[in-house]
């Protein structure tokens, strides 16, 4: 995490709470965590967050993700302006549908609702 976290302060620094309360509908009564969330979601959208991959060259990522995932993206598109940085594009997925049908979702939480590397034949 040596490259991620000063790119997590660079987004911080540019990311106000009038932003995030628009976004994602902080409120005052919310917790630290929930302000400072999307500056860790964006910082992986820099290259020079891996340099052991990209090396010192500042290029433009694409990132796969959930529709859900959006509203971080676009923000992260905005700042990386101010940070001179350069854009991420965005590719998005579809929803996989959980096990339990359309109207649940799948959780590591709920040995039920998915399909595990450790599950034998029968499990499955």
């Amino acid at each position: 995490m040596g490259f991620l976290y000063p790119n997590v302060c660079r987004f911080q620094r540019f990311i106000n709470l009038s932003t995030l309360k628009a976004i994602f509908g902080l409120e005052f009564a919310d917790n630290c965590g929930k302000a400072s969330y999307p500056a860790i979601q964006a910082a992986p959208c820099l290259s020079s967050s891996f340099p052991h991959i990209f090396g010192k060259k500042n290029i433009p990522c694409l990132i796969p993700c959930g529709i859900d995932q959006d509203p971080y993206f676009r923000m992260t598109r905005d700042v990386c302006e101010r940070l001179k940085a350069p854009k991420p594009a965005g590719i998005y997925s579809k929803f996989f549908p959980a096990l339990q049908g359309y109207n649940s979702k799948m959780s590591a939480s709920v040995p039920g609702s998915g399909i595990f590397m450790t599950d034998t034949p029968a499990e499955i």
